[in-house]
């Protein structure tokens, strides 16, 4: 029988996948515009593939753990490399380059990941039978935080990948990756400062809102003016 507690990590880990996958691509396709700028049965593929792959980038994460603090910052920088190269090495096929609509399976691709990464993290986090409402309450947070971060930067790679310099969006994904995998070792640091634990989730929010913020505002609407000078639509066959 399924717990509730797994019904609610579910819900947080694909409530927000689902809400913010249809947000941000609502605007680029029908009421809103004439000719969508993606296949929904494309969005809908690389979203399945997400969530499978989400569960391999969790092992992973959970095999290169350590509690070595030299190694751990060493492998806050090595998972999301290893994590966006993948993703780099998917998006970026021959198929996909130089066409606008990889961008929005980019995000969709990311945010499937993030569903059943954020899931098996939280469900891990939560194992401990002891964690109090408030530990409950962090843990459900950074759930939705992977969400967002996973998201704008797949999606950031995706823009990369469309505009045919997959190489320097890969780098500045990497910055806000490296930012929140940081603060995230940060965070447990932290962990019996109150004052210092609210500092660091708040910058933790400030790099997840931020990423999203500039792939909604800034990269997809520069991505589509520059797609009606030139760049490929995508076609059905």
């Amino acid at each position: 029988m399924v717990a509730l507690s797994d019904i609610l990590l579910a819900a947080v880990a694909f409530g927000p996948m689902v809400l913010l996958l249809y947000y941000t691509l609502s605007d680029y396709t029908h009421p809103k515009v004439e000719k969508p700028f993606f296949d929904d049965r494309k969005v809908f593929a690389f979203m399945t593939f997400g969530i499978v792959l989400g569960t391999v980038f969790f092992f992973i994460d959970a095999a290169t753990g350590s509690k070595d603090i030299s190694m751990l910052l060493l492998m806050s920088a090595v998972v999301p490399i290893l994590q966006g190269l993948i993703k780099l090495a998917i998006l970026n096929w021959p198929k996909f380059q130089r066409k606008v609509d990889t961008a929005f399976y980019g995000l969709a691709f990311g945010l499937g990941i993030s569903a059943t990464y954020a899931f098996s993290k939280m469900f891990l986090a939560l194992s401990d039978q002891t964690a109090d409402i408030a530990s409950i309450a962090l843990v459900l947070m950074l759930g939705v935080q992977i969400i967002l971060i996973f998201g704008s930067t797949t999606a950031m790679i995706g823009v990369g990948c469309a505009r045919g310099h997959p190489w320097i969006y890969f780098a500045y994904s990497m910055i806000f990756s490296f930012a929140y995998s940081y603060l995230l070792y940060g965070l447990g640091l932290a962990a019996e400062n109150g004052l210092a634990i609210a500092g660091v989730v708040l910058m933790m929010w400030a790099v997840c809102i931020y990423s999203y913020w500039h792939v909604y505002r800034i990269d997809l609407p520069n991505l589509i003016d520059d797609a009606k000078r030139g760049l490929r639509y995508p076609t059905k066959k």
